[in-house]
Order: structure tokens, then sequence, then C-alpha cells
């Protein structure tokens, strides 16, 4: 093995398969107002906050609205989950800030558990129609029988 080939690892790419896809009249709440964090004494105790619970609620709206929902939750795969979220151009905030309320109303809905997600993409963009919503696509891997469970 050469000096430059010591670092080459190989790689399972795995291929893309069904894409579930979920646009959302709003748009998610940041993580600071998604959940409250309580302190006592020693332990902190992260809970949802209402408007946190409002944004899962419609998630999980749509999805019983989905042509396949009787297939949800999907189990005992891997997925990748793109978040778009279409906001107004004066709004402000962070992108890696949307991710955890997103994945959260994906939980027991549209898949088992967010532990399942390998790959996530997020991305923000302004309205072209001046109402903010999300688009959220989780779709569903396959790294063939060689490791299909890592």
């Amino acid at each position: 093995m050469t000096k430059t080939q010591k670092h080459i690892y190989p790689v399972n790419t795995p291929r893309y398969g069904k894409t579930y896809s979920f646009v959302i009249p709003d748009i998610p709440k940041s993580i600071n107002h998604a959940y409250i964090i309580r302190v006592n004494k020693r332990r902190a105790f992260k809970f949802m906050s209402k408007q946190g619970k409002e944004f899962v609620k419609l998630v999980h709206s749509i999805v019983s609205q989905h042509p396949e929902c009787s297939n949800f939750p999907l189990t005992n795969k891997k997925y990748k989950v793109r978040i778009t979220v279409y906001m107004n151009k004066n709004y402000r905030n962070d992108v890696d800030n949307f991710a955890k309320i997103c994945l959260d109303s994906l939980n027991k809905t549209v898949i088992e558990d967010d532990f399942h997600i390998n790959e996530l993409s997020l991305k923000k963009q302004t309205s072209t129609t001046g109402e903010p919503y999300t688009i959220i696509d989780v779709i569903v891997l396959d790294y063939g029988e060689q490791n299909g469970n890592e």
C-alpha cells in the first residue's frame, strides 16, 4: 500500500429509493422557540413548547392525509431527509435551528425513529409565493445486502 492509499476506505454508496414528500404550510419553529429547558437543582429538563407542539401537530395532520399513510411509520430502513424552508424575505433564522423540530415531527409518524436517518440536507430560501412553507422529503436509502443495518 502506498503512502497516499493508506487513508482510502471502502465506501458503500446508497441507492436512493422511494421518496415521500410533505408540504407543510408553515415554517418550523427555531430550536429556541420549540423547546423549553428547565433546570431543577442539578438536572436540566427539555420540554416541547406550545409552539413546538403546534408545528408537530400540523406535520402529523399533513402526514395523515398522504396517500400512503397506511405504510407509516416506515421501519427497519435507513433514510435521507431533505428539509427546504421557504420563508418571507425579512425573516431571519439560522438554517440549523430548523432541523430538530422537523425531525422530531417525523418520529413515529413517517419513520419509526430519527435514529434511522443517515443523511440530512437543510436548505432555506425566500418564498416566491409570499407565504412561508416547508417541504420535507423522506428518501429511503438502500445500501444493499452487504451492510444494510449499519
